[in-house]
């Protein structure tokens, strides 16, 4: 069978239909380029640096410019950003080429078109088995949209907070708010609705810049016919300015405007400011008939369904004047109540927020001083327990002088009479210290600096503890400048000074060492002692300064205490505007710095 095609027709077809099918091709593709929000480019690394970087076709729609742009310019990734960012997305690549971790970073680009939009960039490294970077790849991600709706957000945030605080604030000024923030909108709208159904009068309430809250029998004449015309819509227009300009509270203005129909507003006044009008209309006055000539010119004038028109005129209300001045003196009076309440219900506002912070205040303090009482209830007892044993210890001794002391040698009464001396030291220090507590605590104590030598302080200090030193067989090694002169309270700084060189003494062992030294540091002086005795954990550190704390563990040599001592240092290096602190860990010795002013340097009184 011999058959023969002519396939030019054919061909011509199915390259016309290819050709279409190209072009749908490039249209999709160029729809879903522009839908994208997000494209991929990678860099490769060659010894921490930036060798090439290739960028995905779908950079275009992110950025506006084509991979062979940015091919082409090589620094065209950092010239689209904000100069602003810069800094922010360099920092990023210096750590993904050197191999830190790099963050995600959100920053601002200019795109092509000069616009500024949000991008998200997240990179992701790839490491060679020496744990060198070779390339990174990066996700642009373009997040405007959520950015501002962020920002939105932020701003709403922000200015219902300014709502609230206002309403809440006594200070706040009401005229801060609108009247939408003050009054129940829906419960008036619902009333106003009932209204309307009954009185067939309808009714609206504007704020001060004529936005609408409430509205209600509006007629059609207005809504479909007067409010759309432009010209016809700037008599409705000079009707709201002229309605809504200042009113006396209780009182209310009629007026016609320039469409013929007839409106009343009365003002609504909160704290004595202006926030808004309730409006009635728009009517006619029963009796006065309008001339429907007048209303047949404006249609023909305007455009107007002539019919329409005259059918939306029939609907409107006819009131005698009576029923006008009832209505008005109804909403009047409506006016002032929304007046009153709303503005009463700002007072309650804040009245409750004033209770509630002071009951808020009240429980405060409360909490800090029962607090305060407790740790001082415990303070008093281990006062109390501390000052009853050197007594008990007075009382043995003088029982056993009493009963044995024909007996006893020479060496025995000596040794006695030397732990005697040693209870009646401590007690004494106890007592001077605990004196000089209650007095600051009372306020009783007179602050006094003056420019004062520290080396000075430092020796007459030594001096009191120096018996101590000798007995325990203790080296103390003192570094004080003599050019270190601090502005202070001589008897203040000295009973700090001696406290803590004593407590140093009292638990460094036998033989050991102790450093008093001191520097100059930011215009203050710090004093450091330092010991190689016991040290004490965090937890010992923790209540060493408190009044609810146990205050005193004993000594290397069974020395007592209470640790007041350290409570008053505290309080008198504050008074001076300096800082005690202790760092140490068990067995390990105990440093004691504590800061003072230098000499020409003002002290916060």
């Amino acid at each position: 069978m011999n058959d023969s095609y002519d396939y030019r027709d054919t061909g011509s077809l199915l390259s016309l239909q290819a050709q279409k099918a190209l072009q749908r091709s490039e249209e999709r593709f160029r729809r879903i380029t522009e839908e994208l929000t997000d494209y991929l480019y990678t860099v490769t690394v060659s010894q921490g640096q930036a060798e090439k970087t290739e960028h995905s076709p779908s950079c275009v729609a992110v950025t506006g410019y084509t991979a062979q742009e940015f091919a082409s310019d090589p620094y065209l990734w950092i010239k689209m950003v904000l100069p602003e960012d810069q800094d922010d997305v360099r920092e990023q690549a210096r750590q993904a080429l050197n191999g830190d971790q790099a963050p995600s970073l959100e920053h601002r680009i200019v795109r092509k078109d000069g616009k500024i939009r949000w991008v998200m960039n997240t990179i992701v490294q790839n490491f060679d088995d020496q744990g060198h970077v070779l390339s990174y790849d990066g996700l642009i991600k373009d997040i405007t949209e959520r950015k501002e709706m962020e920002d939105a957000l932020r701003k709403s945030e922000a200015r219902v907070r300014h709502k609230l605080l206002t309403l809440v604030s006594p200070e706040g000024d009401i005229g801060d708010l609108d009247l939408e923030d003050i009054v129940d909108v829906p419960a008036l709208q619902h009333l106003m609705d009932d209204f309307y159904n009954l009185t067939n009068i309808g009714s609206a309430i504007l704020n001060i810049k004529g936005k609408i809250l409430v509205a209600t029998g509006w007629q059609d004449i207005c809504t479909l016919f007067h409010r759309v015309h432009p010209e016809t819509c700037k008599n409705c227009l000079e009707s709201d300015i002229f309605l809504a300009g200042p009113g006396v509270p209780g009182k209310f203005k009629l007026y016609k405007c320039k469409n013929n129909m007839w409106d009343i507003s009365t003002p609504i006044i909160i704290g004595r400011k202006h926030l808004g009008n309730l409006y009635l209309g728009q009517f006619l006055f029963a009796g006065e008939e309008p001339d429907v000539e007048i209303f047949k010119a404006q249609a023909l004038k305007y455009g107007f369904d002539q019919e329409e028109y005259l059918q939306a005129l029939n609907r409107v209300p006819r009131f005698s004047r009576e029923t006008v001045q009832l209505a008005m003196t109804f909403y009047t009076r409506l006016a002032n109540l929304v007046s009153d309440l709303s503005f009463g219900h700002v007072k309650l506002a804040r009245a409750i927020s004033e209770k509630t912070k002071a009951e808020n205040e009240l429980k405060k303090v409360n909490c800090r001083l029962e607090r305060t009482l407790n740790e001082k209830d415990k303070f008093f007892s281990i006062i109390a327990h501390d000052l009853k044993s050197p007594f008990i210890g007075f009382l043995n001794f003088i029982r056993l002088l009493d009963k044995h002391i024909d007996s006893m040698s020479h060496e025995d009464i000596r040794n006695l009479a030397r732990e005697m001396k040693s209870n009646a030291d401590n007690l004494y220090n106890l007592l001077n210290n605990l004196l000089e507590w209650s007095r600051v605590q009372r306020g009783l104590i007179e602050f006094e600096p003056a420019p004062l030598t520290l080396s000075e302080i430092a020796d007459f200090s030594l001096e009191l503890i120096k018996p101590r030193l000798v007995q325990k067989e203790i080296a103390l090694h003192v570094a004080i400048p003599d050019d270190i002169s601090i502005l202070a309270d001589k008897s203040m700084v000295s009973t700090v000074v001696r406290n803590i060189l004593a407590n140093a003494v009292k638990y460094t062992r036998r033989k050991g060492e102790i450093n008093f030294k001191a520097e100059k540091q930011n215009k203050m002086i710090k004093i450091v002692v330092e010991d190689n005795g016991l040290g004490m954990d965090e937890k010992t550190i923790a209540r060493l300064f408190s009044q609810g704390g146990k205050f005193s563990t004993r000594g290397t040599e069974g020395e007592r205490g209470t640790g007041l001592g350290l409570m008053l240092c505290k309080e008198f290096v504050e008074k001076h505007g300096g800082k005690l602190w202790v760092e140490s860990k068990p067995g390990q010795g105990a440093t004691f710095y504590f800061t003072l002013p230098e000499m020409h340097d003002s002290v916060d009184e």
